[in-house]
């Protein structure tokens, strides 16, 4: 991973809201929310709904829950090399 890939993604995990993200599932409503409550992504069933059991929305929740720690590994390698 290229020292310009970490920055930018870091700039944009920044700027999609701050983590951790959670799956949020109320009702016929189902979403990706940033810490502070503010919808990422997902919606009604119509919308692009997302819960628990949909791969994706899982995989992103995990992933920001750990994203901060790959990207300094990767910084780490980087120097490294």
């Amino acid at each position: 991973m290229r020292q310009k890939d970490i920055k930018e993604l870091r700039r944009l995990l920044d700027a999609a809201g701050p983590r951790p993200w959670k799956i949020y599932v109320r009702g016929i409503d189902g979403y990706i929310n940033d810490a502070v409550g503010s919808r990422l992504l997902g919606g009604e069933s119509s919308e692009g709904y997302v819960d628990e059991n949909t791969p994706a929305a899982a995989a992103i929740v995990k992933v920001s829950e750990h994203i901060d720690e790959l990207l300094k590994i990767a910084a780490d390698v980087r120097r490294h090399k």
